[in-house]
Order: C-alpha cells, then structure tokens, then sequence
C-alpha cells in the first residue's frame, strides 16, 4: 500500500486525466481489495479517490489550500484505519444559538457544552476541510460562542466503503432530478422574457 500511495502522491498538478485508470491509483485498489476483504466486491473506486482527496492527494489539492496534504505514511495509517474499521462514531450536533447561559451538562450520549475553537476545529477536522475546500471552508472561531447540543453514537459499518461514499444508488436519484428538469423546463415555457 506505501509504495502505491507513494506514487499516487508524486502525481504533480495537474495530475492524469482519468485517476481512476492511472496504474498507480489501480495499484493501491488492487492491494486495497486483497488486503481488506470488507473493501467491497465491486472496484472501490469512488471510495478511495474520495478518500485520497480527503488525506490530501497533492495533485487534487486547490492553489488555495492552506492545510498541508498528509505525509505519505500517515495517508497509510488513515487509509488503513479507515478500511479495517468495524465500527464508526457519528456525532449529531446542534448549534443552541439561542440558548441561555447555563453549564454544561451531559446526560446519557447527549451532552450541552460551549466548545473553544480548538475544539471545534479538532471536531470538524478543519484542516481536512481547509485541504479539500480551501480557506473558506469553516471558521471555528465563529461558532465558538456557543452552545451546542452534541449526541455521540457509535454504528457498526454494515456496507463496504464504495456504498458508504455514495450511499444513495444512482438509478433513484436520476428521477428526482428528472422531475425537477421538467419542472424547471415547464416553468421557461409558461413565462416570457420581457
């Protein structure tokens, strides 16, 4: 796996054309599927090249990123973690923006507490959204006034990675953007251009 990510990582911008059919990128799915048997049956494409943009692959990196990628052997370490995971923690938040000032409490999974920024951005994963969304992309220092209701739970990962990076198929999402088309399309023709 650390020879493969050590290709893919010395891909320099603008990268190839496909990454799906780069020999480097087929190289890390190949070791990803004789190594991790819950990597799915089918090609776990859009897993791992969303999960390579996510750990920083340079070339997918924008010209404004201001998070570094991760060195390639921490790539290898969250790649594997991520893979061999059995379970997953998901974290349910809600921002109190008009809650009172009281103190924090924790009652079962659920817990009220005024996060610092620091926290927020460890919460958030901020570099790893400064890395795949630019600058812009969540300003902790905003949020970190006030409360908010957090509920922690942790799921077992019960679909490979490929149906949990796309977890709604295809095939039931076409007519729903079909019927908004044709709204859209009915909506042109009902009204004129002045």
């Amino acid at each position: 796996m650390i020879a493969a990510l050590t290709d893919l990582w010395g891909l320099s911008a603008p990268g190839p054309n496909n990454l799906l059919a780069d020999p480097a990128f087929l190289c890390l799915r190949e070791a990803c599927r004789a190594d991790y048997p819950g990597s799915g049956s089918a090609d776990p494409n859009l897993a791992l090249s969303v999960a390579l943009r996510s750990l920083g692959l340079l070339y997918s990196l924008s010209l404004d990123a201001v998070a570094p990628a991760l060195l390639v052997a921490e790539a290898a370490v969250r790649l594997h973690t991520g893979l061999g995971a059995s379970t997953t923690k998901r974290v349910h938040m809600a921002l109190l923006d008009l809650a009172e000032n009281f103190p924090e409490m924790t009652f079962g999974p659920a817990r009220v507490v005024r996060l610092s920024a620091d926290a927020l951005s460890d919460l958030f994963d901020a570099l790893r959204l400064r890395r795949v969304f630019g600058p812009s992309a969540f300003d902790a220092q905003r949020f970190a006034g006030f409360h908010w209701l957090i509920v922690e739970e942790t799921v077992p990962l019960i679909q490979d990675p490929e149906a949990r990076a796309f977890p709604m198929p295809l095939v039931d999402l076409i007519p729903c953007i079909n019927g908004f088309l044709l709204r859209v399309l009915t909506r042109r023709t009902r009204f004129r251009r002045l």
